[in-house]
C-alpha cells in the first residue's frame, strides 16, 4: 500500500529531474543532440534507483528505491527491531547458560522467544515449539507441566513428571501476553499458566537470576 501511494511522488521527482536536464540542455543549446538525451535518461535512472534519498531545497524530497531497500534490510536484520527475541533477551540467555550449562533441562514458554535459546545459547529447553511436536501437545506429562508446574510442591503427579523429565530450572523471558500473542497468534495463555504464574513467591522455586521481566528459577527438590 505504501509503495502504491508513493507512485505519484516518484513520478513528480522523475518529471522534475527531466525538466532540470531539459533546462540545462536548452541553456547550452544541446537539446538537439540525441546523445545528450540518452545520457540524461541514463543519469536520471541512475539517480532514481541507485543513489540515496536526497532533498531539492524548496522543491521536494526524493526518496529512492535504494534508500527504501537499505532501510528495510536494516530493519529486517536488526535483532532488536520489533522482534520477540531482543538483544537484552539474548544477553540474558547467555547469562543463563553460564548457570545451567548445556545439559540441565529447563521448563519454558516457547512463545516468549525462548524457542530460539537452543541455537543461541545452547540451552536444553523442555518446550521448543509445542505446535510442531505431537508429544509435547498431547502427552499427559506435557499438559500437566504447562498447566500445573506452579503447584509442583503440592501436586504429587506434577512432582513425578518433574522428576521423570529431570526438569531443574524454569525460564521466563516475557510476561506480556499481548507481545507473545502479536508474534505468535497460536499462543494461548490458559495453556501455559503453570509456567507463566511462577514468581519469586511460588513455593518450590528459587529465583537465581532476574533482569526486568526475565527470570530464571531453580526447582527446589
Amino acid at each position: 500500500m505504501l509503495a502504491f501511494c508513493s507512485i505519484p511522488m516518484a513520478y513528480s521527482g522523475f518529471t522534475l529531474l527531466l525538466k532540470t536536464f531539459k533546462a540545462i540542455a536548452n541553456r547550452f543549446d544541446m537539446g538537439s543532440k540525441p546523445y545528450f538525451v540518452s545520457i540524461a535518461a541514463v543519469i536520471t535512472i541512475f539517480v532514481i534507483f541507485a543513489l540515496p534519498s536526497f532533498v531539492i531545497r524548496g522543491v521536494t524530497e526524493i526518496t529512492t528505491p535504494y534508500s527504501t531497500m537499505t532501510a528495510n534490510m536494516r530493519g529486517f536484520t536488526r535483532v532488536d527491531e520489533g522482534a520477540i527475541l531482543t538483544e537484552s533477551k539474548i544477553e540474558f540467555l547467555n547469562k543463563v547458560a553460564t548457570i545451567t550449562g548445556p545439559n540441565a533441562v529447563i521448563a519454558n514458554t516457547p512463545y516468549d522467544g525462548s524457542c530460539f535459546a537452543k541455537g543461541i545459547a545452547n540451552l536444553n529447553l523442555l518446550f521448543c515449539n509445542d505446535e510442531n511436536y505431537t508429544e509435547l501437545t498431547t502427552s499427559s506429562w506435557a499438559i500437566d507441566l504447562r498447566s500445573n508446574l506452579c503447584n509442583y510442591v503440592s501436586s504429587s503427579s506434577t512432582k513425578k513428571n518433574v522428576r521423570d523429565k529431570d526438569v531443574q530450572y524454569v525460564l521466563s523471558l516475557e510476561e506480556d501476553e499481548g507481545t507473545m500473542k502479536a508474534w505468535y497468534p497460536a499462543f494461548e495463555q490458559s495453556r501455559w499458566t503453570g509456567i507463566l504464574s511462577i514468581s519469586e513467591a511460588t513455593p518450590g522455586f528459587e529465583l537465581i537470576l532476574q533482569t526486568g521481566d526475565m527470570a530464571l528459577y531453580k526447582i527446589i527438590n
